[in-house]
């Protein structure tokens, strides 16, 4: 059996366990946290996340670009593995949402899917969780991942690594 890292870099292994390549054997796309654009909020990208700047609360949006190749690779339900750190768990003081969002070229409406809310989940260290999205391989959308952090005290502990998508 195979194995290779769908997305992380080698600063990041020992918080990973490493996953079969059966598992991504379709080479589907992949998304780093460091790699996605920050749209809003007091956000630090490091070599391996997006996490709060140290002292700050608040609300942290990034959206992380799906390229129109990538998305034609995605027809239909395509699971999405997000790996994410949430320290409080179920309460809603601080958390991480993941969503698939389309955004028409022609005139601009946008739909988004909530993949998952890290508030359905036990606090974690950093753990990765399956959400369904439904993307269409139509050349007149524009796809993205959007992750939103929130946390309403400095100890609460809030990040977003990355994720993949997986063959259904």
């Amino acid at each position: 059996m195979s194995f290779r890292l769908p997305f992380l870099a080698a600063s990041a292994l020992s918080l990973f366990a490493l996953l079969p390549a059966e598992a991504n054997a379709a080479a589907l796309p992949s998304i780093a946290g460091a790699a996605c654009e920050v749209i809003s909020g007091p956000a630090l990208m490091t070599a391996a996340r997006v996490r709060f700047i140290s002292g700050r609360v608040g609300t942290v949006v990034v959206n992380c670009a799906i390229s129109q190749e990538d998305a034609q690779l995605l027809t239909g339900i395509a699971p999405f593995l997000a790996t994410y750190r949430d320290s409080t768990g179920t309460a809603t003081a601080a958390s991480v949402k993941v969503g698939a969002t389309s955004v028409s070229k022609l005139n601009g409406a946008s739909a988004t899917i909530t993949v998952f809310d890290s508030n359905n989940y036990a606090a974690t260290t950093a753990t990765r969780k399956v959400g369904t999205v439904l993307l269409a391989s139509n050349p007149d959308f524009y796809h993205f991942i959007r992750v939103e952090l929130k946390r309403a005290t400095t100890a609460q502990i809030v990040e977003f690594y990355g994720g993949y998508f997986a063959v259904p």
